[in-house]
């Protein structure tokens, strides 16, 4: 994994007085337009408005965090920041750090809106911070283009040229899709199962970092020694940027694999659909003994949570490029906007869901949960739609109130038939099916032993780790299917996703209940 410095975009100082989405990684001088003097680093590192000139002054490289938001990074690699009552250097950023800034034309305000603070120049020259509501007209500020800034720490995209464009917005277009991504997973089983993030408003530095809870060497990772090595204790090495010496690497399951510069990488090779499914499983969530504060396991709070992010981070790509809609990565809603979008030159972004109680509505002893009706399904399915979903699989690991499940094979079956006994107090009704014409019409194939065979090595991990596994039946001989279908309530949600125009993934749904659903929508 090749690790460098961003190129730094250098913008006129035309450009920059109008429009503060313009500001994003260039370099600039930052000016008291009451004082008329330029920003000034002083021993202490505490700042002056005193600098007769733009080259007199710290040259600061303004990386977005958002939207109109910023990082003043200095030439020492350091940030401008609050301490107390005054700007000054701190060598690490944080909310102290993020500067919103308002205004155009050259009469622009700095804030921290955590603090409540905004920026201004005192009678002596000295930047402080007051009040927002008091700063007045020595709380305006203008940026002068700069020379010598230092460059802020980005992996690099290693590609050349330019994304292809059509000539038309609606004409062919042509390029690779992934139909099938979680980049939001970071936010799964309680939001402590994932090391690092696709991105963090404060960098690659602060984004692709190991588990706050792994100690030296990777200590205490149980689940990562697990899923990726196979043994409960197996070292690791915790340090992701800038070595990456020993993730992201393909077995590594609970580390980041989808930083969105490497996602940029593999747009400007070619990749014009990306799918992004939203994801949580509420059993193995609770299984976990690990969550961050303000997640829940409830799998329905986790997919708007994620809907969030995903537009968070297409702000945030808005953001690097210099504005609302500017970036490479937008959301798409309808099959003209993404082909719009990709004969554009970018990325269109699909979203979907992928959980195991879609809209709430698990079953136990074969009765829907409490609340999960039409109406239920109806109301839920609507405010999806609104958040932009166009995707969605109707089950994932466990049988619920729309559809009985594949299964898993192998050891990881075992625990994820546990599971789903937890679930619905039922385990997989599995039995000897009728291969007929296609041999690969079934379901998968049942042991009560083992090696790992399935992809989902870490949610059965999940469960093997934290949880006994007790008993599981014992099956007919194989080829196994479930007796659980497509249920009268997944029929409805199916028509229903019909009528929105919206794609059903007919993934991790029981060979019955696939066969059901083509039948419903070959109809």
């Amino acid at each position: 994994m090749a690790v460098a410095l961003a190129l730094p975009r250098v913008a006129s100082a035309a450009s920059s007085d109008n429009d503060r989405y313009a500001l994003a990684n260039g370099c600039y001088g930052l000016k008291s337009n009451a004082a008329g003097k330029y920003a000034v680093k002083g021993a202490d590192g505490r700042y002056t408005a005193t600098g007769a000139d733009v080259a007199g002054g710290e040259p600061f490289r303004m990386k977005a965090t958002e939207l109109g938001s910023y990082m003043l990074f200095g030439k020492a690699e350091d940030f401008l920041g609050a301490s107390g009552d005054r700007a000054a250097s701190q060598p690490r950023p944080d909310a102290n750090a993020d500067w919103r800034v308002t205004g155009t034309d050259g009469n622009f305000r700095l804030t921290l809106p955590d603090a409540g603070k905004a920026l201004a120049v005192d009678d002596s020259g000295n930047l402080v911070l007051v009040a927002a509501a008091a700063a007045g007209d020595k709380g305006v500020f203008s940026f002068g283009a700069a020379q010598g800034c230092s460059t802020f720490p980005e992996v690099e995209t290693n590609v050349d040229g330019e994304p292809s464009k059509g000539a038309t917005p609606f004409g062919e277009t042509r390029g690779l899709v992934d139909a099938h991504m979680h980049m939001m997973a970071f936010e799964f089983l309680g939001g402590r199962a994932h090391c690092a993030k696709p991105w963090d408003r404060f960098g690659v530095t602060v984004a692709l970092v190991d588990c706050p809870d792994h100690g030296p060497g990777g200590a205490g990772a149980a689940l990562e020694s697990v899923v990726s090595y196979g043994t409960p204790a197996h070292p690791h090495d915790p340090v992701g940027w800038p070595t990456f010496k020993d993730w992201p690497a393909y077995r590594s399951l609970t580390h980041e694999q989808a930083y969105y510069k490497w996602l940029e990488r593999s747009w400007r090779s070619g990749q014009r659909v990306f799918v992004n499914l939203l994801v949580d499983n509420a059993q193995l969530c609770e299984l976990y003994p690990l969550r961050k504060e303000g997640n829940d396991c409830n799998e329905m709070n986790t997919v708007r949570q994620e809907a969030k992010d995903l537009y968070d981070l297409q702000n945030y790509i808005d953001a690097q490029y210099g504005g609302p809609g500017k970036g490479w990565f937008r959301i798409v809603k309808t099959p003209f906007e993404a082909r719009k979008v990709i004969n554009d030159g970018k990325l269109a972004v699909v979203m979907g869901i992928e959980i195991s109680k879609l809209f709430d509505c698990g079953v136990y002893n074969d009765a829907p949960d409490p609340g999960c009706d039409t109406q239920a399904i109806d109301t839920q399915l609507e405010a999806v739609y609104q958040l932009g979903v166009r995707d969605m699989e109707l089950v994932n690991k466990f049988d619920n109130a729309l559809s009985g499940v594949a299964g898993d094979g192998g050891q990881t079956g075992v625990a994820v038939n546990a599971a789903n006994k937890r679930e619905t107090n039922k385990f997989w009704e599995m039995q000897t099916c009728e291969i007929g014409s296609d041999p690969h019409a079934h379901d998968r194939e049942q042991t009560t032993g083992g090696p790992v065979t399935s992809q989902d090595q870490l949610l059965g991990a999940v469960v093997q780790e934290n949880a006994p596994i007790g008993l599981v039946p014992i099956y007919p001989d194989p080829p196994h299917c479930n007796r659980q279908g497509l249920t009268p309530l997944g029929v409805h949600l199916v028509n229903r996703m019909m009528d929105k125009g919206m794609m059903i993934d007919p993934d991790h749904m029981s060979v019955r209940a696939r066969n059901h659903l083509l039948s419903v929508v070959e109809a």
